[in-house]
């Protein structure tokens, strides 16, 4: 069998093929400057670099493809990280922070998963039910709205204490009278 090296072929403008010996069969190419090139083990020197730079730019693609979708969410959330610095520390955000920060919050789960998101969500969520700007009902719709990310977020992640007992304090005040909250309480006792 013969195997050619397209490369060094497609520089050569005749070509000449002297069997030296029945069995292994070598191929003379003359090239350009006139200068008799031995293809055999070139190709495969050449193919094994190929074979290489293949792998590295299969590699470098596959994790490309695997963290695009991270760096998107996390540039997508940048918007509001402020008003999350701002919600940590106790400080006051307005509402039209808060709506920014969710609408940025919900980009990112459209590209990457995250409990952690969902937990944030919902704090913004929670922040303009006490808002009494707003009417009941739609201060009613935003604490569902947040009930609903908390308990996205703590499925996801629910290693975060001071997450479930936001949790149990929305749905306090989601009924006064309801036993649900002992679950929420229990789980930020015993991971906090």
């Amino acid at each position: 069998l013969v195997s050619l090296c397209p490369s060094s072929i497609s520089r050569s403008r005749e070509m000449t093929v002297i069997p030296v010996d029945p069995i292994p069969v070598t191929i003379t190419v003359t090239a350009l400057n006139t200068t008799p090139i031995k293809i055999g083990s070139h190709c495969l020197a050449e193919g094994r670099r190929y074979g290489i730079a293949i792998g590295a730019l299969t590699a470098g693609f596959l994790i490309a493809y695997t963290s695009a979708p991270r760096v998107i969410a996390y540039v997508a959330m940048q918007g509001g990280a402020s008003t999350m610095f701002d919600l940590g520390r106790g400080k006051k955000i307005t509402p039209r922070a808060a709506s920014i920060t969710i609408s940025g919050r919900q980009a990112s789960l459209r590209w990457f998963e995250r409990g952690r998101t969902h937990l944030e969500i919902a704090a913004l969520y929670l922040v303009l039910a006490d808002n009494s700007k707003f009417a009941v009902s739609r201060r009613k719709s935003f604490l569902n709205k947040s009930l609903v990310a908390y308990h996205k977020g703590l499925s996801l992640e629910p290693r975060h204490p001071y997450s479930w007992l936001q949790y149990a304090q929305a749905r306090f005040r989601e009924n006064r009278r309801s036993t649900e909250i002992n679950a929420p309480l229990r789980m930020s006792y015993v991971l906090g």
